[in-house]
């Protein structure tokens, strides 16, 4: 997976709204990428349905499109982020030693790792 780009796309891009891997992947080390994808998809419904009920006529695209990115940002920023790092110190086979070394050795903090990296149940 080391070659693989775990890079943020747009979210949107001439007006399409992307969720899924199709608006950021996260690299397999660091969470459940399709818990991901099915969550964003939610929150970009959700924002759909509120920017409808409040503008039927869609007469403010960007805010709509500001809103999607503000929610999506809110949620998935530190896990992509945390997965680009994790994937980052996998690619040095020294850190990756000491990394997995000081996991084992600090009671808790593998747990508290996966937590972290796979976001909050729906």
């Amino acid at each position: 997976i080391n070659q693989i780009s775990f890079e943020t796309n747009p979210l949107t891009d001439g007006h399409v709204l992307f969720c899924g891997d199709s608006a950021g992947m996260i690299s397999p080390l660091f969470g459940n990428g399709m818990a991901m994808a099915i969550r964003s998809g939610k929150f970009l419904a959700e924002v759909l349905d509120r920017h409808l009920r409040s503008d039927p006529g869609l007469h403010d695209r960007s805010g709509l499109e500001m809103r999607y990115e503000k929610e999506w940002q809110r949620h998935f920023r530190y896990r992509i982020g945390g997965g680009r790092l994790v994937q980052q110190l996998f690619m040095q086979p020294f850190l990756a030693e000491a990394g997995i070394r000081a996991l084992d050795a600090i009671p808790g903090a593998a747990r508290l790792l996966v937590k972290n990296s796979h976001g909050t149940p729906f």
